[in-house]
């Protein structure tokens, strides 16, 4: 705790930050795409700046392919956040900006995963989020 305020570690970007309802649930979801589906930590960082129509917006969590390529990214949203067209919208035009093969919308109750197709224009959603290898074999 600092002035009342609680604190959890984050391990991407290796300092304590506000424990707010979206920081444990991307603090949740970071521990499992590492534990749980075999993503490495160290391709991985949280809470990266980038420029949307000349905004300077954050992005949850990117991923990182082999070559240092973003590869996925992760929005992620409180609980009591519904997640609805607008987050859809928002984590598509996060993509315009990146061109990420795959995303993940999460608020720790629901999650989505989907994956672009380019030539479709189109995202086809997906059943269970891949594991790291099979990330490159779509």
């Amino acid at each position: 705790m600092d002035n009342g305020t609680k604190k959890v570690f984050d391990p991407l970007r290796k300092r304590y930050v506000a424990l707010t309802p979206e920081e444990e649930v991307r603090q949740r979801c970071i521990r499992f795409l590492v534990a749980d589906c075999g993503y490495k930590a160290s391709r991985m960082k949280s809470e990266v700046g980038i420029r949307v129509n000349n905004l300077l917006r954050r992005l949850d969590i990117i991923y990182f392919d082999r070559q240092g390529k973003p590869l996925l990214l992760v929005e992620c949203k409180a609980p009591s956040v519904a997640i609805g067209q607008e987050v859809f919208d928002q984590a598509a035009r996060y993509n315009m900006a990146l061109h990420v093969p795959y995303f993940i919308i999460t608020n720790g109750r629901e999650t989505y995963c989907a994956l672009l197709q380019p030539e479709a224009q189109r995202y086809q959603f997906l059943e269970k989020i891949p594991l790291d290898e099979e990330l490159y074999t779509s």
